[in-house]
């Protein structure tokens, strides 16, 4: 029986999209997978076929022609993929009315052989570079009476973008970052689009959508993202699915010179991999949480936004960095001349106050930490500065020598403000990093800070940037 909580279909579900193929009598069924749309591995007395329910609104009756028609051309070719089935009404799919809407079916032929093994090796992507390689040959004459969804930078980058900022309204530095990077990644691929090769493509080529036999026949499948685009998204997509994992590029180098056996990739493509990368993970990440968030209430998204601009950010600074960008702002330690401006960031530091702390006491005590963070400055105590192009102070950060419970020496972030003008700007991130590197360059192996718990934008700054908690200071009010 499946999980009522998951909303995939009953058994006579399944049974009513079945009863209109010839394919011998439904024995069994198994859920392999259940996102966009359900997949179900469907046993007959004819054999086992790919049963898939379509989401609602996730697929067009157009856009499902245009997919059928594709693996038709493909199949025409001798190329191998999972075919479409045809009905005993001569359609390749159905809609029938759910509980959550309308929904469309497609049966297809179960591809032999078994997936890609994971952890990786190496030598099984390399054929599977060459089956990517002749499916794109394959396409180059394609052509369907379905106008092919055009999956240009509008679809990929800009409107992802756009679902993923709705939910970073608390997060001002995350928001800035993603709307920066979506348009240095506009600007990039615009000024190369006419030279990078445009046809039908797969649109989901991450590692998981293809059996292999033990004779090397890779055999595709999932077509569901194909369209009309840039035929590097989907090399990218593959260079992404393997990042993700935790796969270095050795992965990545097998399947492209299998790709490239079969059919050349030019250098202007080969060097927007990096960049299309990002756009396949912005992608993702918006149709997920566009997706979980309305089918499931109680999904961790800031867990999920946490990790994905963790990895658009290292990406970035490794693979595609923003050519000749000029620093935003420049850390530097603490000047006597900067007393004054910093003990005005005092009330920064109250925010989040707890209701049994007196306000007036703890601005009070903030301001005499700073004093004491600039006066403590030295060989095992920093006071850092953020300023601007200008010189004008827009935050800092104190960071000491400490020995925790264990007589263990760390890092302790002490204060960290930005001024109301600064948020927004990555001053905090800049801060942060520098303090970082403070206790890196003294060799600490720890960095510690303590925030308030009611303070849930500090948590959730600092949890992007990889803290974890790790002890929780209970307190009772007695009356």
């Amino acid at each position: 029986m499946l999980a009522d909580k998951r909303k995939t279909p009953s058994s006579p579900v399944v049974l009513s999209f079945m009863s209109g193929y010839d394919v011998g009598a439904l024995t069994d069924y198994t859920l392999l997978k259940s996102t966009t749309h359900d997949t179900y591995r469907v046993e007959t007395t004819d054999g086992a076929y790919i049963l898939k329910i379509y989401g609602p609104d996730w697929r067009s009756s157009v856009e499902i022609d245009y997919g059928i028609d594709l693996l038709e051309h493909l199949v025409g070719k001798g190329i191998p993929v999972a075919a479409p089935v045809a009905r005993m009404d001569g359609r390749f799919y159905s809609g029938q009315r759910t509980p959550t809407g309308q929904r469309y079916t497609v049966l297809y032929t179960y591809a032999e052989g078994n997936e890609p093994p994971w952890p990786p090796d190496p030598a099984c992507y390399r054929p599977y570079g060459r089956a990517l390689a002749r499916i794109h040959t394959g396409l180059d004459d394609f052509s369907s009476a379905q106008p092919g969804p055009v999956c240009e930078l509008g679809h990929l980058l800009d409107d992802p973008t756009e679902t993923l900022l709705q939910f970073l309204g608390q997060h001002p530095d995350d928001a800035n970052d993603l709307r920066a990077l979506a348009a240095h990644l506009h600007e990039r691929v615009s000024a190369i689009a006419a030279d990078l090769d445009e046809g039908p493509y797969h649109g989901d080529i991450q590692g998981a959508n293809c059996h292999a036999t033990d004779d090397g026949t890779v055999t595709f499948f999932d077509f569901e993202c194909c369209g009309i685009s840039w035929r590097v998204y989907d090399l990218a997509t593959l260079r992404w699915a393997a990042a993700l994992n935790g796969a270095d590029d050795t992965l990545w180098t097998a399947f492209l010179q299998g790709y490239m056996e079969c059919r050349d990739v030019s250098d202007i493509a080969l060097r927007a991999v990096p960049l299309f990368v990002l756009i396949r993970h912005i992608w993702w990440m918006g149709t997920q949480i566009q997706r979980r968030s309305t089918v499931d209430k109680d999904w961790d998204h800031e867990g999920f936004l946490d990790r994905g601009l963790a990895f658009l950010r290292t990406w970035q600074a490794s693979h595609a960095p923003a050519p000749n960008s000029p620093a935003p702002l420049h850390v530097r330690p603490y000047a006597p001349t900067d007393r004054e401006p910093l003990l005005a960031l005092a009330p920064r530091l109250v925010i989040g106050l707890a209701p049994w702390r007196d306000p007036a006491r703890m601005l009070a005590f903030m301001r005499q930490a700073i004093a004491e963070a600039a006066d403590a400055a030295g060989p095992d105590a920093a006071l850092l500065v953020a300023e601007d192009d200008q010189g004008g102070p827009l935050g800092f950060v104190s960071v000491a020598r400490d020995r925790d419970f264990t007589g263990d020496i760390q890092a302790y972030i002490g204060e960290l403000a930005v001024t109301e003008d600064a948020e927004g700007k990555s001053a905090g991130r800049a801060l942060m990093r520098a303090a970082e590197e403070w206790a890196r360059d003294r060799g600490y192996q720890l960095v510690v800070l303590d925030t308030g718990a009611a303070n849930a934008r500090a948590r959730a700054f600092y949890r992007r940037l990889g803290y974890a908690e790790e002890s929780v200071r209970l307190v009772k009010v007695l009356v």
